[in-house]
């Protein structure tokens, strides 16, 4: 019953981030006393109810600041706080910093961030802090949309599928996904009446990377990056890459910086020749030292 109740939380909360409920909706909810559904929580997650609410609240504000144009007062209006003022408060409390001081931060800072704990009883992935050389990207820029609600990713997720399979199956070699933080998302179609139905487009680049460089080509610096390996079926990739990355990067308390992320998706020929649902996939993001 415990572990019933506990999956349901979680996705009660994933559903009200942006809803303005509280645990006292969330209490009404479930049929069980306030004091209960916080103890059972607590006990299972070795955290508060209250907090595990704020800091996933707190993790979309944070990802609306860096990865939009979105006014503060708007990023207010979508969590549903009563004034501009009021949020601007919480977050400071929350991060130390304004809204405004953390989106003009040259680095993203993940330690404030909460990955969603929906994904809690997958197997834990393992991590490497690498000092990686100066390397060349040669590839072309897509254009895809994407959600940046709770359940996105899974549109963004599908079109680098598809990408990625017919590079596979033209070139026979690991194809290189990257997103560089310069290349911020355009705003477009964002109805903050309705911002789970709400889109932006985002600029990828897909294509090798080389030793050696050429004109034209992308310099992705030497540096400290965090490194892991995602090895699973497509459809796991579509529902738990983006939780991953968040869960991976705050369990360090990393800082990305402004330089491009990186995914090599591993070619496999056997693998394609027989449709395989699997895929392997090394993550490279680059981050400051972790002290």
């Amino acid at each position: 019953m415990r572990a019933r109740i506990c999956n349901y939380i979680l996705r009660w909360v994933e559903n009200n981030i942006c809803s303005g409920n509280g645990i006292n909706e969330l209490v009404l909810s479930t049929g069980y006393s306030r004091k209960t559904i916080e103890l059972w929580f607590h006990k299972t997650y070795k955290m508060s109810l209250y907090s595990y609410l704020l800091r996933r609240r707190m993790t979309f504000a944070a990802t609306l600041l860096k990865l939009t144009t979105i006014s503060v007062t708007d990023v207010a209006y979508i969590l549903h706080y009563s004034s501009h003022q009021n949020f601007c408060r919480a977050f400071k409390n929350y991060t130390s910093r304004t809204p405004t001081e953390y989106r003009k931060e040259e680095e993203w800072d993940f330690s404030i961030m909460q990955w969603t704990l929906t994904f809690s009883n997958e197997k834990e992935t393992s991590y490497t802090l690498d000092k990686i050389n100066e390397k060349y990207f040669s590839g072309d820029d897509i254009i895809v949309t994407d959600s940046l609600h709770q359940g996105g990713g899974q549109k963004l997720s599908s079109n680098i599928r598809e990408i990625v399979e017919s590079l596979w199956s033209e070139n026979k070699s690991d194809v290189i996904v990257l997103f560089d933080m310069k290349d911020k998302l355009v705003r477009s179609l964002i109805n903050i009446d309705s911002y789970n139905e709400s889109n932006v487009y985002i600029k990828l680049k897909v294509g090798v990377l080389k030793e050696y460089y050429t004109e034209g080509d992308m310099i992705i610096p030497q540096g400290d990056y965090l490194n892991y390996v995602f090895s699973g079926s497509w459809d796991d990739y579509l529902t738990y890459s983006r939780p991953l990355y968040v869960k991976m990067m705050s369990k360090i308390n990393a800082k990305l910086k402004n330089a491009p992320v990186y995914v090599r998706f591993l070619y496999k020929e056997k693998k394609l020749n027989n449709k395989s649902d699997h895929v392997e996939c090394e993550f490279y993001s680059p981050i400051n030292k972790v002290k």
